[in-house]
């Protein structure tokens, strides 16, 4: 599972695919050079095999706008 936080909320991603999606959702938008850390986690997580667990902390701001991303349809 992929848990993105900002300390104090947290949004849980447990399909591969879905962390996939938002991260090509993320590079579609004007931040995806300031936040393409966050899009290299999204993919680099969702294209392993590894069982590894994942504990990514962002911004508030960077938070709310990636739950409204996973929220939109998937292309």
């Amino acid at each position: 599972m992929l848990t993105i936080t900002d300390s104090n909320t947290n949004m849980f991603i447990e399909n591969r695919r879905d962390a996939v999606n938002l991260s090509q959702k993320l590079n579609a938008t004007p931040y995806r050079n300031d936040w393409k850390n966050i899009s290299d986690v999204l993919y680099n997580w969702g294209m392993s095999i590894s069982d590894e667990e994942i504990y990514y902390v962002v911004s508030t701001e960077q938070l709310t706008y990636l739950k409204m991303l996973l929220a939109l349809p998937s292309w």
